[in-house]
């Protein structure tokens, strides 16, 4: 009786056996197939992401050289706006003397 249920259980197990080793063989596939997907849309994001910061340097060259503009003439300003002042002080030292 015990050789009945030890040939019974070794029938289980290699069936088993054979499952799960199909189960690994099907995960094998679509591990590579999804390996092969997953490079593919990989090469895509890179290549959406290089022209996507090729045209972002061609906007902000332009923008960058805009706010060298913008600098130079708010540094103009400021030295304007210091001549004034030193001017105004100037004029009211020598009303003050006078």
């Amino acid at each position: 009786m015990e050789s009945e249920v030890s040939n019974w259980n070794d029938d289980r197990l290699d069936e088993l056996n054979r499952r799960v080793d199909e189960g690994f063989v099907r995960v094998d596939e679509r591990s590579v197939r999804l390996e092969g997907e997953m490079k593919g849309s990989f090469a895509k994001v890179d290549r959406e992401m290089k022209e996507g910061f090729a045209e972002l340097r061609g906007e902000m060259g332009q923008l960058g050289q805009r706010f060298d503009r913008l600098l130079n003439t708010l540094v103009l300003i400021a030295w304007g706006l210091a001549g004034t002042l030193v001017a105004a002080l100037a004029a009211v030292l020598v009303a003050a003397w006078t």
